[in-house]
């Protein structure tokens, strides 16, 4: 699109490290695949639209139909290449070529993987198994509050501002704000990082989401002066642009992923060749030198590094115990806090009852705490007011968790473990736990111990 190749490389760093990249480059995930095809497709399709030859409008179909297999909401962007050709006066045997290719691309692998590998052998099955994940779950739903997650999404997208929650004030208020709302991937990665750095990595970001609002306003302006000059490729990246916001608005407006797309069609605006405005193009390189190197100390810093961090590790091994130990249709009761990041990818985790913060659901109440009694020998007060564990009511607490888990199910058929996690930094949940142990001992055989990395041991309970 001869944008010149400095101006490329300093908005392709700014794709690499925005945290949606970056991060999920570092996942088993298709999306990142479905942007490399996206880019490909994005540079063909400028080239299509000034040169509309049957050649060319193969290779958009071809890109376009490789980025649909990767995710399927790609499919909403065959229709821009209509649309901006009618705009550039396209040829119709290109457009014709186009659609052909598409749909050779797209077609033939879902009817044969449904055909021969699925068995499916009618319309209806084809769609619901195309459909998939639209079919069930929290997708695609309009709220009062769809525009607001769509902007987080879109914000975190480019910086992921975990670290956020490492600052006591913003905690209180995202909690107070969002009470209904899990953050236990979000405060498991925060807790990593110390409060002063998190500070000044909020003053960082607080300079990158300037630096994107003025990327905005240049963008806009930059937009309005292509339509003189590129009008079909500056309607398809505008369309571009609308569809994908509002299908993800719609469809799950806080998953950072998604984001990624709508992206792509940004940076080309900002790297377009146009004439100089009043901004010479040495200063803009520094400019976006500067906005690339803040995104990536954020990122790296308050988002990347952290999820790698070794405090996390015991989760993880936990989860992996699981996974070798049990069988399906086990209780596993955990004082582990077993999120979203470690069980994405333990396939157990479906077929098993886990109990999750054992402790936490244990110690839930106030008969667990000895209550100071009131002046003259009143009884005691409503609230908690002291510390001191009551062991005798901690053993029945105990056992009543066990003994109903075997009881709503069948205690002949399914076995349930205890997973511990002894790193655990919080003490007093460490010892509940350890008593926990104790008490169920007295009625169950714990017959075997298998250590997970040093940090995790997994005990076999049976009913005595």
């Amino acid at each position: 699109m001869n944008t010149e190749p400095r101006t490329a490389l300093l908005l392709s760093a700014v794709l690499f490290v925005s945290y949606g990249y970056w991060h999920y480059s570092l996942q088993a995930e298709p999306h990142i695949l479905a942007t490399l095809f996206l880019i490909l497709f994005l540079s063909r399709l400028w080239r299509f639209l000034k040169f509309p030859t049957a050649s060319h409008g193969a290779a958009v179909g071809a890109f376009l139909g490789l980025a649909t297999l990767m995710h399927q909401s790609n499919v909403l962007l065959a229709p821009i290449v209509l649309m901006g050709g009618a705009f550039s006066r396209a040829a119709r045997v290109s457009l014709t070529t186009f659609c052909a290719v598409f749909c050779g691309f797209v077609i033939p692998p879902y009817l044969g993987v449904g055909w021969t590998l699925l068995g499916l052998r009618s319309v209806h099955d084809f769609r619901d198994w195309i459909l998939g994940l639209s079919l069930w779950g929290p997708w695609g739903h309009w709220n009062l509050t769809s525009s607001v997650q769509a902007a987080v999404g879109s914000a975190r997208c480019l910086a992921g501002s975990h670290f956020l929650l490492g600052i006591r004030p913003v905690e209180r208020f995202a909690q107070r704000m969002f009470p209904r709302a899990s953050w236990g991937d979000e405060m498991a990665v925060a807790s990593s990082v110390s409060e002063g750095l998190c500070y000044a990595l909020a003053a960082i970001e607080v300079g990158i989401l300037a630096g994107a609002v003025m990327a905005i306003v240049w963008w806009l302006r930059k937009l309005f002066r292509m339509f003189s000059v590129e009008r079909g490729f500056a309607v398809c990246l505008l369309t571009w642009i609308a569809v994908l916001t509002l299908f993800f608005t719609w469809w799950a407006p806080v998953r950072v992923e998604f984001w990624i797309a709508p992206f792509l069609p940004i940076l080309v605006v900002l790297g377009y060749p146009l004439p100089q405005g009043a901004m010479k193009g040495q200063t803009r390189r520094w400019l976006w030198s500067a906005f690339a190197l803040g995104l990536f100390v954020v990122n790296f810093c308050g988002s990347i590094r952290p999820q790698s961090m070794a405090s996390l590790e015991p989760e993880t091994a936990a989860a992996m115990a699981i996974e070798a130990v049990v069988e399906p249709g086990s209780i596993v009761v955990s004082d582990a806090g077993f999120c979203g990041r470690t069980s994405k990818y333990v396939i157990s985790f479906e077929r098993i009852d886990l109990v999750s913060r054992c402790c936490s659901v244990i110690s839930d109440g106030e008969s667990l705490h000895q209550r100071e009694p009131g002046p003259s020998g009143d009884p005691p007060a409503t609230g908690i007011t002291g510390n001191r564990l009551v062991e005798e009511d901690l053993g029945m607490r105990a056992c009543r968790l066990v003994d109903s888990l075997l009881t709503d199910s069948d205690p002949r058929g399914r076995s349930l473990y205890l997973l511990a996690s002894p790193v655990s930094s919080d003490r007093g949940r460490a010892l509940l736990y350890e008593r926990l142990v104790a008490a169920v001992g007295e009625r169950y055989d714990i017959s075997e111990t298998v250590p997970v990395r040093a940090a995790v041991n997994m005990r076999s309970l049976k009913r005595r």
